[in-house]
Formats: C-alpha cells, structure tokens, sequence
C-alpha cells in the first residue's frame, strides 16, 4: 500500500501522485480535450454514437443522457422522453428491457428546449406508478 501524502500546507498544492501507483502499463494516456460540441458524431471513446438504447437496472433517463455513446449531456433526458413517448408516459419510471429510440439530428433550438426543460423540472419525488400530469409540459 502507498502511504498517504501529507496534507499540503495552506496554499500549497497537492503533490501530482507517485508514479508507482499503477502496474507497468496500466496507466491509460491521456486523450487531449475536444473543441466543440459535436455531440451527434463520435462518442469521446472512439465508438459510434447510438440510435437505440436498451435500458438496464438502475438506469434513468439522467443517467443514458449523459452516456457518451448517447448524448454526452445529462440535461439532454427531455429529448429521450420526448423521442419514446409511446412507451414512456413518466419520465422518473423506465423499465429494464426498454428499447429507447435516440433522436439524432435535431435542431440546436430542440436540444436548447430540452436542457431548459431538465431545469426547469423540480426536483425528484419518489413514487411508483406513473403520475396523471407531469410537472412540466414537455
């Protein structure tokens, strides 16, 4: 086990971690930022980006939003409800199995709506079967 670095005194920066902490060839190089948003391309690791998703346990639609492979961005869930109305009728309440349809080659004003209706969306209640109106009109 690799001892604790000591607490950097007020102002100080931590120091960068030895460089014995990953096993020869462990450690993965790191990839240089992308300029732009081109979130309708290639996801950040090289692959395709996808126009179905299958949804797993424990996920949501925060969660597959932000997916690389999906959108990228979190605040983007609206355009999933949207995309999947006839089979998502609340968005807190998607099921394993479900096989989501991810819109690609929407305006920039469609995608600007949907981040500013993941905001404007209060905060998550707990609740089990799917609400008769929705917070928000989505």
């Amino acid at each position: 086990m690799v001892p604790a670095a000591p607490a950097p005194a007020n102002g100080d920066l931590a120091p960068p971690p030895a460089d014995n902490l990953f096993p020869e060839g462990a450690k993965e190089e790191a990839k240089p930022a992308k300029k732009g948003h081109h979130k309708h391309a290639v996801s950040d690791d090289g692959g395709a980006k996808v126009s179905h998703y299958a949804v797993s346990a424990h996920d949501s639609l925060w969660k597959i939003s932000a997916k690389n492979k999906v959108y990228g961005d979190p605040y983007q869930w609206p355009v999933l409800f949207i995309s999947n109305r006839e089979q998502i009728k609340d968005p807190d309440l998607i099921k394993p199995g479900q096989d989501l349809k991810v819109a690609r080659d929407l305006g920039s004003e469609k995608v600007a709506s949907a981040i500013q209706k993941a905001k404007d969306t209060p905060r998550y209640e707990p609740h089990t079967t799917a609400r008769e109106k929705l917070p928000i009109e989505y």
